[in-house]
Formats: C-alpha cells, structure tokens, sequence
C-alpha cells in the first residue's frame, strides 16, 4: 500500500493548522537531529595513540646527532639537508680525531638508535591505518554523489510523492551499489598496501672496551660517526618520509571527506525545503508519509557514512 493516498489527503486537509505546525516542528527537530548525527561521525575519530618521542640526551656526541635531525625534520629537501648533517658529523669528526670517547656515550647514541626505530613502526603504523581510511573515504565519496545522482534522477523524473515501493526499491539500489562498490575496490586507484612491521628488537650490546683495546683513538672515532650517520640515514630515509606521507594521506583524505559531505548536506537542506514547502500548502499533515521519507533519507545518510 502506498504511503500517501487520496482519502488521507482530504482528510489531512480539513486537519486545523495547528497541527500542521505540530507536524511540522516535530519533523524539523528530527532532520537538525538527522544533520547532527553524520557531523559527529564525520569529525569525532577514535583518539590516536601516544607518538613516542625523542628523550634529552646527556653527551654532547648524541645531542648533536639530535640537534642535526630537528634540522632534517624542519627542512624542505631532506636529501640535501641529510648530506649536509653528514658533512658535519664528519668535520666534527676531524676536529676531534683523538677525542677519547667513552662507553656511555657510545650506549647514549645505541639508544637514540632504539628510539627512531620504534618511532618508525609507529609511523608505519599510521600509514597503514590511513591508507586504508583513505581507501574506505574513497569509496565513500564515490558512493554518495552516486546515490545523490540517482536520488535526481528519480525526483527528476517521477511526479509521484514517495511510498512503500520507493522505501523498498531504494534499498535495493543501496545492495546494488555496494556490490559495484566491492568490484571498484579491485582497481588499482581504490587499493591500499599494508606495511607490516613487527615491534623493535634491542639493539644487540658491543663490547665498548673490547673495541677501545682494539682500535685506535681515531679509529674509535671513526666507529662512533658511522653509528652517528645511521643514525642520521634512518631518520632522513625512513622516519621522517614516513611521517610527511602520512600528513600528505591525512590531507587528501579531508579533501574526499569534504567533497562527500558537500552533497551529503545540500541533498538534507534540500529535503527541509520540500518539507517546508509543503507545510505552507497544508500537505505535510500526513505524517506517515513525511516521516516515511525521513526514515529513509536517515537510513541512507548513515549507511553512505558507514566507512568513515
């Protein structure tokens, strides 16, 4: 049975305009209800976990290693301000060949080591996480000026007011596009690539004074700079390419985000004007109808919105 028949429209227009206007505030409180409800989802995400960081160093062979990567991270090109760290590693190095290091520090720098390395899986982590959000909002996007085009189409060309059978074959376009949406997810623009990393391992200790027994002065220096330069060359090629690429997915994502919700929005203001309009002719008073077309336009908001 259709929502929306003869007899109840002569009924309704004999209703007093009070309830009308009854009618009517109930049907505006519940669309402002159905405009919340996807901002909160849209903008409110799970709450990131702790970033680790970066402790203050003790010796000055370690601090400079810092200092040289707060360098790198606040540069534009990181290939040329990583081969400028090194040239001055090594020009500290030559300035202090005979500079007798001591196991603390060499342990400090092993350390520092540790950290970047959990610092990547933690970058790794969040790539992984926003690659596939980027991939699900992709999707997203696509589906929602999707149901958008076809929700013209059909008001475009039906000058039907919606029933049971409308509720009932919107539903079946909403399965039919899901099923287009799993075979987009198999073209090469909607797929995401998963970096797996298991969690650091310690640092395997060295024999510090085995080595100063071994090694010359200059030699021992020499052994502490390539520590300080992979230090350096797993900061500038690992972590921090890792960490601008996740801010550049975070980006985009807000763009496809944006673009979905624009049409989300102007399709419900849309809605509110037809519902106004018809309570200025005095046909709105068939709720059954009304909150018949609400339920579904609530229904499909939350379903586009499901992947957020």
């Amino acid at each position: 049975m259709p929502l929306h028949t003869s007899s109840r429209r002569s009924q309704s227009e004999h209703l007093p305009r009070r309830g009308q206007y009854i009618t009517f505030t109930a049907h505006v409180v519940f669309l402002v209800f159905l405009v919340l409800m996807p901002a909160y989802n849209i903008f409110t995400g799970r709450p990131d976990q702790e970033e680790p960081v970066i402790k203050l160093k003790k010796y000055a062979s370690t601090q400079i290693v810092h200092d040289l990567i707060r360098l790198i991270s606040n540069s534009k090109d990181i290939k040329i301000a990583s081969d400028q760290a090194k040239r001055v590693l090594r020009n500290i190095r030559n300035l202090n060949k005979k500079y007798a290091y001591f196991e603390v520090e060499y342990i400090e720098l092993k350390e520092l080591e540790m950290e970047l390395l959990v610092m990547r899986r933690f970058r790794k982590m969040g790539v992984n996480e926003m690659e596939i959000v980027l991939y699900s909002t992709k999707i997203l996007t696509f589906f929602i000026w999707m149901i958008a085009f076809l929700i013209f189409l059909y008001y475009y060309t039906s000058e039907e007011p919606i029933d049971s059978w409308d509720i009932i074959g919107s539903i079946c376009r909403l399965s039919a596009l899901e099923f287009v949406r799993f075979v987009l997810s198999l073209l090469p623009f909607f797929r995401y690539h998963l970096i797996h990393e298991g969690p650091p391992e310690n640092v395997p200790t060295v024999d510090f004074n085995k080595m100063k027994k071994e090694k010359t002065a200059e030699e021992l220096t020499e052994e502490v700079m390539k520590e300080q330069i992979k230090i350096i060359d797993l900061y500038s090629e690992e972590v921090l390419p890792l960490k601008r690429k996740y801010e550049q997915l975070s980006n985009w994502r807000m763009g496809y985000k944006l673009s979905g919700i624009f049409i989300i929005y102007i399709y419900l203001f849309i809605c509110w004007l037809c519902f106004y309009n018809r309570s200025r002719n005095g046909s709105v008073t068939d709720s059954t109808h009304a909150m018949g077309t609400f339920v579904l336009t609530y229904v499909m908001t939350h379903i586009l919105l499901l992947p957020v």
